[in-house]
């Protein structure tokens, strides 16, 4: 055979297994148009007077951009350096002969490789694209016009007014602009300017281009600038003082505050300097409540405030009204206020306005040598609004006096209340449902309570009280505690409670999970292992599962999301992304994980709140030693709960680790049954009443002297024992059948016999995993003989005949 027949059926043969391998191979992508992209958004839009610079309205549009990159970085582009010179002008018609570094002009024509840029096709006047709407309105593009730094410009004859009657302009996602090199200057670098985000402007009353609002979005964060919000600076807001902003203000643009930048970003930036102690939010665009139950105000104080709000509609000359919720906002830091956006609504069912009041009045401190000040509040925020569940993390609180524990649980719905009945079987306390409690406790109570117009369920216990469902912990924080609302809750306006609800409390933190999953697949613990770090000497207990209990690394799986989501090291590593946080904490992953393990008679969540003197005292990570295991570390550095557990290993004795039926995981799975785990000698060994034997093969619990058919090669590592300490596990065949013996104690044994019953033409395709294995050879093979042939081609030998 020819070299060239060789080649010919090895090709084909390669072409055959990639079929096999999959029929979507991903095609080379084609060479960029560009070889230079800079990414950039559109911050204003305009034709607005600017000073002496008119722009005559309705002749073009100015777009201002979010960098100069395309400006090549002259040094000579820098503000303050501008000199009148007009590209514009005869005697500078041909811009490519200017010397950039001697002089700066304005106005430079773009036209040179126009045509390769997709803009006109990127840009609509009312829907009509600009490559339709310059059939009837011609036009040049400009840069940096009339010395407006950073901008890109669209002019249209100045006689035409085309834009008078134009109401929305919209730039889209991916819109290529002009550069000043390759569109003006002709140079050989091919570089584009790429808008990331679509934007749209229409006309306001004035006639001035402003953004178009479309409307809030669940879970976004907005921004605060003065085009959406404003802060009503009047001295007085209906009677009442209120706080107005002044010079102190300019503190948010000279410093950062946490790495961020505030000078554009505040909502209301106010200071204690003037008289008075009320801020007033007034929206521009109001929310509606119906549409979005809660108000996430991002907020940072310089120093702690304590604030009541009102709902502004109530406001009076002589009476601010009903205060709504009192909250203490921490100094110096970021931190998140939730309003409920029922209790601030208007006649219309929006929130316009909500009035703060510091519950003091705002006190500036000055140094008493010169009069500076040297303490002064200043509130900075941005809003975000959801639509979220009706059960949330604020809507839950524990409190006690003399006699009582009190619980509540308030729910962001509201409504008429036509009825006060309450279902007591539906409202359950640490599992238990309270018609049970009420049954064996008579001072206890459980019943609504309306709240403005919302809906709330209020629980009271007698401390005296130590039945089931009791309050424990409540010298920790009430950590391990948790209040469970049942889907088919009735609210007093009729409506039904659609899925159930659980609230939990820990160490600084409640978090509330609901059910995201109906059923789970089943997963079982099958060892632990325990070990000193060596650097830390923290204690390291590796709990390993018959299946994946994560598809990746997830870290810091106990501490509480506020630390984690802020973590440097979690940070810079990636180690924590909100999207999993969410549905890690509100499909009950987290609260399973804090109550289902269970170490010497403490859950995960008790020892955590048990030293609040260390945050990360006991740290859980998924898949740190591998995809199957959960590792759990105690820290030496939290002596509180690290000294206990270490005296007992070392003794050998005494540990019991407890896997709880119902523990979740985001691979879809959960335990179905209790496991305990006993330190014995050294050795954890899973405790097993009576000491029996336990075998699981592939997963699946089977009988002594069972006869077990597969489809499939199984070796030894198909076999996992339970319930004993020491034990051998052989292998032998007989009659064509495998027989695996476990022995174990000092004489007994538990036997189990393997049939494989399984063919390359029937065996599930398994024909086609042996072809898939020999590929990697095939290949060498080929490109063996290739290499081959075209040594002896060189050498002038073939096989030609």
């Amino acid at each position: 055979m020819s070299y060239k027949r060789l080649l010919a059926c090895l090709s084909l043969i390669i072409c055959l297994c990639g079929c096999l391998l999959g029929a979507g191979a991903v095609a080379f992508a084609e060479e960029p148009t560009f070889t230079k992209v800079i990414n950039t958004k559109v911050e204003k839009f305009n034709n607005e007077l600017d000073g002496l610079l008119r722009l005559d309205r309705g002749t073009g549009i100015i777009i201002h951009l979010s960098n100069t990159d395309y400006m090549d970085g002259y040094d000579g582009w820098k503000e303050g350096q501008w000199n009148w010179k007009n590209a514009e002008e005869p005697q500078y018609a041909n811009p490519t002969s200017v010397d950039f570094t001697k002089e700066n002009y304005c106005n430079f024509i773009f036209d040179k490789n126009l045509e390769e840029y997709n803009f006109e096709e990127y840009i609509f006047f009312d829907g009509v694209s600009l490559k339709e709407f310059k059939v009837q309105n011609p036009y040049k593009i400009v840069g940096n016009k009339r010395a407006r730094p950073n901008t890109f410009c669209i002019d249209f004859a100045d006689t035409n007014h085309v834009l008078n009657s134009v109401n929305m302009i919209e730039i889209r996602e991916g819109c290529q602009l002009p550069t000043l090199s390759y569109a003006c200057r002709n140079l050989q670098e091919k570089s584009c300017i790429v808008i990331e985000e679509t934007i749209k402007f229409v006309k306001d009353s004035s006639g001035n281009w402003v953004e178009y609002f479309e409307g809030y979005k669940e879970g976004v964060e907005y921004q605060g600038t003065e085009k959406t919000f404003n802060l009503i600076l009047d001295d007085t807001y209906k009677g009442h003082t209120a706080v107005v902003a002044d010079a102190y203000t300019d503190f948010f643009m000279k410093y950062q505050i946490q790495g961020e930048y505030l000078t554009h970003r505040a909502l209301v930036t106010a200071s204690n300097t003037a008289k008075g102690n009320l801020i007033v939010l007034s929206l521009v665009n109001p929310i509606d409540s119906a549409e979005f139950n809660k108000i996430r105000l991002k907020v940072y104080v310089n120093h702690e405030v304590v604030l009541n709000t009102y709902n502004a509609n109530d406001v009076t000359a002589t009476s601010k009204g009903e205060v709504l919720e009192t909250i203490t906002v921490a100094g110096g830091q970021f931190s998140y206020i939730n309003l409920s956006s029922v209790l601030y609504k208007n006649a219309d069912g929006r929130v316009d306005t909500i009035i703060f009041e510091c519950a003091e009045d705002f006190v500036v401190e000055k140094d008493n040598g010169n009069g500076n000040v040297i303490r002064d509040t200043f509130f900075f925020i941005t809003l975000g609004v959801a639509n979220e569940d009706e059960v949330t993390s604020e809507s839950f609180k524990i409190n006690q006096d003399n006699q009582n524990y009190s619980i509540s649980l308030t729910f962001n719905k509201d409504g008429d209340v036509l009825s006060q009945d309450l279902d007591l079987d539906k409202v359950l306390l640490n599992g238990v449902k309270f018609s049970e409690i009420k049954t064996v406790c008579q001072g206890a109570s459980c019943s609504w309570q309306p709240l403005k117009t919302l809906f709330k369920i209020v629980l009271s216990v007698p401390k005296t009280y130590d039945g089931n469902g009791k309050i424990i912990n409540a010298d920790k924080d009430y950590a391990g505690n948790s209040l469970t609302v049942l889907k088919g809750l009735t609210f007093p306006n009729g409506d039904v409670l659609q899925k159930d609800y659980s609230c939990h409390a820990y160490a600084n933190e409640i978090i509330v999970d609901s059910q995201l999953t109906s059923s789970y697949g089943e997963i079982n613990a099958q060892s632990v292992y325990y070990e000193y770090v060596k650097d830390s000497q923290n204690i390291h207990f590796a709990i390993s599962f018959n299946k994946n209990v994560t598809s990746m690394p997830y870290y810091h799986a106990s501490q509480i999301e506020r630390w984690r989501s802020t973590e440097p090291t979690l940070k810079k590593y990636g180690l924590y992304d909100e999207g999993t946080s969410k549905i890690y904490v509100d499909g009950g992953f987290k609260s399973s994980l804090l109550n289902s393990i269970v170490i010497n008679g403490k859950t995960i969540g008790e020892w955590h709140a048990s030293d609040k003197t260390a945050l990360t005292n006991v740290q859980v990570h998924y898949g740190n030693s591998g995809l199957a295991n959960l590792d759990v570390f105690i820290e030496k550095v939290s002596p509180n709960t690290y000294d206990a557990i270490d005296l007992l290993l070392k003794s050998g004795n005494g540990i019991t680790i407890e896997i709880k039926s119902g523990f979740k995981f985001m691979t879809n799975v959960e335990t179905k049954q209790d496991k305990t785990f006993v330190l014995t000698g050294g050795k954890f060994i899973q405790h097993i009443e009576n000491s029996q034997i336990a075998v699981y093969f592939d997963g699946e619990k089977i009988e002594n002297g069972a006869t077990v058919t597969v489809n499939a090669p199984v070796g030894k590592g198909s076999v996992w024992v339970e319930g004993v300490g020491d034990y051998q596990i052989s292998e032998s065949e007989k009659d064509g059948k495998k027989v695996f013996t476990i022995t174990y104690g000092e004489d007994k044994t538990f036997t189990f016999t393997v049939v494989e019953d399984y063919d390359l033409g029937s065996n599930n395709g398994a024909w086609l995993w042996a072809l898939l294995a020999i590929i990697p050879a095939l290949l060498v093979v080929t490109v063996g003989v290739v290499l081959i042939l075209k040594k002896k081609k060189a050498k002038g030998e073939t096989d030609e005949k």
